[in-house]
């Protein structure tokens, strides 16, 4: 694996992915990762004609766009269920 390059003033810079490395992250297809970087629809930077991402903001992306579908369904009661007799 590459070694990122760290500012020296700052040990804390998180490390920016390429738009391969974080499709590998998000399990999708990289051409599906770069459309959604040009269309602003994922956080990304944009360096030279190179898209960045930090894996941090992916996540946080992720969560925030669940679907509803991929939740799981949960019934409280029976009474939830509506079951002709």
């Amino acid at each position: 694996m590459r070694k990122a390059v760290q500012p020296a003033h700052d040990q804390s810079f998180e490390d920016l992915f390429s738009a391969e490395e974080a499709a590998v992250y998000l399990r999708m297809h990289v051409k599906t990762l770069q459309r959604l970087a040009h269309d602003g629809k994922v956080p990304c930077a944009r360096i030279g004609k190179y898209w960045r991402f930090r894996l941090s903001d992916l996540d946080h992306w992720v969560r925030e766009h669940q679907n509803r579908i991929s939740r799981p369904f949960r019934v409280e009661r029976g009474e939830d269920l509506d079951i002709p007799a």
